[in-house]
């Protein structure tokens, strides 16, 4: 009579469990290490396309009236937005309000928000935030902008107001 094999079919059954978890396992890490590389490298792309700083190059007096001055410092691009640099400057004897809601860049109008009151005598840096969605939808590159128009109004405390429509160069 032959030998019965004498096995351990749950020890048997339990290493090909784990032997196929295993595998499984390695195959999800896979997959999510891929699909995070993917998006890295998206973002990347997207930071590099829109990338750009000329604050260093342009120092522009854009505006200079009653006693506000608005100097053009530069834009700078980023992942997700666009920021054109003021320095707006009050020597009136009034605190003045201002503000803006629209942009034309190259002939396209963009909507953005600003608004900064100012004190009498004092300085501020402001930024114009541009989503890069609505330069690109309007098929505009940070890098290869040249004109902007910006609808600015300017008002004191005193109710004094004015609505000044500044044009100036980006670059």
């Amino acid at each position: 009579m032959a030998k019965e094999k004498k096995g351990h079919p749950i020890l048997l059954a339990l290493v090909i469990v784990i032997v196929v978890f295993a595998g499984i396992g390695g195959c999800v890490y896979y997959g999510m290490y891929s699909a995070s590389k993917k998006i890295t490298d998206e973002i990347s792309n997207t930071m590099a396309e829109h990338s750009y700083d000329n604050t260093a190059e342009v120092s522009t007096v854009i505006y200079n009236k009653d006693g506000v001055k608005i100097t053009y410092n530069g834009i700078v691009g980023g992942a997700m937005q666009a920021e054109i640099k003021l320095l707006i400057e009050n020597s009136s004897s009034d605190k003045i309000n201002i503000m803006v809601s629209n942009i034309t860049i190259d002939g396209y109008t963009i909507n953005t928000y600003m608004y900064t009151s100012l004190p009498a005598g004092k300085k501020t840096n402001e930024s114009l935030s541009i989503l890069n969605s609505y330069l690109d939808d309007n098929g505009l590159n940070i890098k290869t902008i040249k004109n902007a128009e910006i609808e600015m109004k300017i008002y004191s405390d005193m109710l004094d107001q004015h609505e000044e429509m500044i044009k100036f160069s980006l670059k």
